[in-house]
């Protein structure tokens, strides 16, 4: 009780209006592209494109995280901080530039290699114009983290939502004129290339002079482990997509995306909250008490909304499908089981942050990639035989065993004693919660087999 009086006592008053400011914005950035994918299907012809275009934004999550390398974090972590912003700034783009070239050189060695195709992907156009687009969306995404650091709503608003809303616009337009997957790839390049004109003016602003050798090679160490996080991320959430398509069929992936795209709907919750919490709670780093409090601060924000939304989304996902194609009407089991997995987010993202906070990232690294293993070789077992249960049951399991065993580590290093671990009680919660969302799964299954 003690918690919650201190979280809303009067002072409290302009936290929370900060959170729901960066909160809203985030949210609503995160349900544009949530809205674009569930709506695309409206669009695209068949299931078989929109499962092209599920492989294509795996691709590009993939390739666009493992190139920023952990800047964005660097940037929230230590940017405000830095005597020189402005040389520091100039030190990242100096990692931003020699790592973006790298996709495109890529795509080349699959031209020259004679492929056409990659995962059912045509390789031109689709994937050269993606290795592009990724380098400038990651310059957006640099300028959003600065906002996010700076804790400046304005600069955060105009590159965060200018870019998405583009996005949401372009890729729909196209796809009603087209009814094909490129249509996903042009749209998004088209909304990069338009962000620039705000991006670069933003970025010359505030540089100033040479790299900092020593700061890049900081930059290197801190985020190294991320390269490894993201990865792993992607063998989690999107690696059972290729699965699928080299044992199933494309149209396996799209159904699956869909699931997929629509149980994890609960990640709008979880990024609109991070985007206010996640600064704060490096600010307090070298403070355990204090860090200790955001942490539990965000995670039972993330529990209730979660909570609330997935229950909505649950009851009444039989009436919003009506009209859609009968493959996707009978995803609801797979729904269910992918939000299970996401209820239990909440307390890897804690371990996270809280690894960040202290400087440990090489934890994450570990963890995750023996996570990634277990995934890997689950969605290898299940897959072929059970086709979409089976990417959805690995994907349960492997994300369950990484919240647990992040969470056993993170807190033997954050130094407290039971009693001051105040998001215990909420971790509790996320795992029941998530245990009682597979139970419930079982049931709409039978009906539907």
């Amino acid at each position: 009780m003690n918690f919650f009086r201190s979280f809303f006592a009067r002072g409290s008053l302009g936290v929370v209006r900060q959170i729901v400011s960066f909160g809203m914005g985030e949210g609503l950035a995160r349900g544009l592209n949530w809205g674009m994918m569930v709506l695309l299907p409206l669009f695209l012809s068949s299931t078989e494109e929109y499962g092209k275009v599920g492989l294509l934004v795996s691709t590009e999550l993939l390739v666009s995280n493992v190139c920023l390398m952990g800047l964005d974090r660097a940037i929230l972590r230590f940017y405000t901080r830095n005597e020189s912003p402005g040389r520091f700034l100039i030190s990242v783009l100096a990692i931003w530039a020699a790592l973006a070239w790298i996709p495109l050189a890529l795509v080349g060695a699959l031209l020259i290699a004679g492929k056409e195709t990659f995962f059912d992907i045509p390789v031109a156009p689709h994937l050269i114009l993606l290795s592009v687009i990724v380098a400038l969306f990651n310059l957006n995404f640099l300028c959003i983290c600065i906002g996010r650091a700076q804790h400046d709503l304005t600069i955060f608003l105009r590159f965060r939502l200018g870019y998405v809303g583009l996005k949401f616009f372009a890729v729909l337009c196209l796809a009603g004129l087209l009814d094909h997957s490129i249509s996903y790839v042009i749209g998004i390049g088209a909304s990069s290339v338009a962000m620039l004109l705000f991006v670069l003016p933003f970025l010359l602003r505030r540089l100033e002079g040479p790299s900092d050798p020593a700061t890049v090679s900081h930059l290197l160490i801190f985020g190294w482990p991320f390269v490894f996080h993201v990865i792993n991320g992607s063998v989690f959430d999107h690696f059972s997509r290729f699965f699928l398509q080299a044992f199933g069929t494309t149209s396996d992936v799209g159904v699956f995306t869909f699931a997929f795209t629509l149980g994890n709907g609960l990640f709008v919750a979880y990024a609109a909250l991070a985007t206010y919490f996640e600064p704060r709670i490096y600010s307090h780093s070298t403070d355990p008490h204090q860090c200790e409090k955001w942490l539990a601060y965000y995670t039972n924000s993330c529990v209730i909304l979660a909570s609330a939304g997935g229950a909505a989304l649950l009851l009444t996902y039989p009436l919003l499908s009506t009209g859609l194609d009968s493959k996707y009407r009978e995803a609801l089991p797979i729904i269910s089981i992918v939000m299970g997995a996401a209820l239990v987010r909440p307390v890897y993202l804690q371990c996270n942050y809280r690894f960040t906070a202290k400087e440990k990232t090489g934890y994450i690294a570990v963890a995750s990639f023996a996570s990634a293993c277990l995934s890997l070789a689950l969605n290898f077992v299940l897959i072929p035989p059970y086709g979409i249960w089976g990417a959805a049951i690995a994907m349960y399991i492997s994300n369950l065993f990484l919240a647990l065993s992040m969470f056993v580590v993170s807190v033997r290093i954050s130094g407290l004693s039971i009693s001051k671990r105040y998001a215990l009680p909420i971790n509790t919660i996320c795992a029941l919660g998530s245990l009682s969302v597979i139970v419930w799964a079982h049931q709409p299954a039978i009906a539907i087999t």
